[in-house]
């Protein structure tokens, strides 16, 4: 990857050329692609402007592009507007596409989505705050098919819409953040809600520094969803909670140590029915900086 960035007096534009083979474990399957992209960012009277493009050759999916669009302004000293627009390409992953060479299904396309994005923020003596609205069109759906043998084929449209809150503050002496979030993934061929995507989840966050000692708890939860796209099947999956410590200690400025303890609680849950999620989990290590 290659990036060059030119600085002008109240812009910048950056442009790249990236390069990438991606290569299953047997190292018999290749995807590859060459990207072309660039992206202007600067000030106009107030307004905070992004306008990038990326152009993707793909070696089994042809060429595409993709693009955005990024404003902000701000309409006080402590509240301030932004919106957003672009379009996005999910291309298949290994995994998938040995699948569907198995099953001789060869024709399947890249997901393709256009996404539109508008929020507020404040920042306040208190802490801060941001609200945002969102809305996605995803074209040509990945679907799974559990026939023998299995593949995966574009199943039409999928409608995404939501909203998210996100509060930050300091209590008792803590960094605190949350987010809570509200959306729907409705397929547009039979107008229910996507199998194995929760509508609702909400996220508590805090962290403290203190000399050379960085703690954090963090607990993430959740709601019920369908396991599979088609609800006829009864299947639902239930609502979690994880909650997950993590402290470290800085030795220098280069050299910390850290301690991860993930689902303290051990809770057993489900992302899909049938596939097992990690127990409590703990993990050691060392980072250095140079």
């Amino acid at each position: 990857s290659i990036i060059n960035e030119l600085d002008f007096d109240s812009s910048k534009l950056s442009i790249g050329l990236l390069n990438s083979t991606d290569k299953d474990v047997d190292n018999k399957n290749n995807i590859k692609h060459t990207d072309y992209f660039t992206q202007w960012q600067g000030l106009i009277i107030d307004n905070e402007l992004s306008i990038g493009a990326r152009i993707t050759d793909h070696d089994k999916f042809s060429t595409h592009t993709t693009y955005n669009f990024n404003w902000a302004k701000d309409l006080s000293a402590t509240l301030r507007i932004n919106g957003s627009y672009g379009t996005a390409t999910n291309l298949p992953n290994h995994y998938t596409n040995n699948l569907n060479i198995i099953a001789s299904k060869t024709a399947l396309k890249p997901e393709r989505s256009k996404n539109l994005e508008f929020g507020l923020s404040g920042d306040y003596e208190w802490g801060d705050v941001e609200f945002k609205l969102y809305k996605s069109k995803v074209t040509d759906a990945f679907s799974y098919f559990s026939a023998s043998p299995a593949y995966y084929k574009n199943d039409g449209t999928v409608n995404i819409q939501g909203a998210e809150l996100s509060i930050g503050t300091e209590l008792l002496g803590w960094d605190f953040d949350s987010n809570i979030d509200f959306n729907k993934a409705i397929a547009a061929s039979t107008d229910l809600q996507k199998g194995r995507r929760p509508n609702r989840s909400i996220s508590l966050n805090l962290s403290k520094a203190s000399g050379k000692w960085n703690r954090n708890i963090n607990w993430a939860a959740k709601s019920w969803a369908w396991d599979k796209d088609a609800h006829t099947d009864e299947v639902k999956l239930g609502g979690y909670g994880l909650l997950n410590l993590s402290t470290s200690y800085d030795f220098t400025d280069s050299l910390s140590v850290y301690l991860n303890r993930n689902n303290v609680l051990d809770k057993d849950y489900e992302m899909a029915r049938g596939y097992k999620t990690l127990g409590k989990t703990t993990t050691f290590g060392l980072t250095y900086n140079f």
